[in-house]
């Protein structure tokens, strides 16, 4: 009973905001034309294989990209945390 009355609030939730701010959900009826037509252009072949080595680099790059990115802000996030434990582990000893 509960799970139905969750659904049911979901459900009016969502009709709600598709009529006030003007959802387009007729579009969901056609999302399998959206997976033909990425099948269709997608699918590598041959005039797509000089592509492959600018495609690979890119990909390396932006996975290089990634990796430095989440390294650094892991570095400046533990300092900022270690920062923020001396201050309070010095303010919990001096409150004592």
């Amino acid at each position: 009973m509960r799970l139905t009355a969750i659904i049911v609030v979901f459900g009016l939730a969502y009709i709600g905001a598709s009529l006030g701010l003007g959802f387009q959900s007729r579009s969901l009826l056609g999302v399998q034309d959206g997976i033909a037509w990425l099948a269709q252009n997608f699918i590598p072949n041959e005039a797509s294989k000089g592509y492959w080595t600018e495609i690979s680099q890119q990909l390396l790059r932006t996975f290089l990209v990634a990796v430095a990115s989440t390294t650094c802000t892991a570095a400046v996030s533990l300092f900022l945390a270690i920062l923020g434990a001396k201050r309070s582990l010095s303010a919990a000893v001096s409150a004592g």
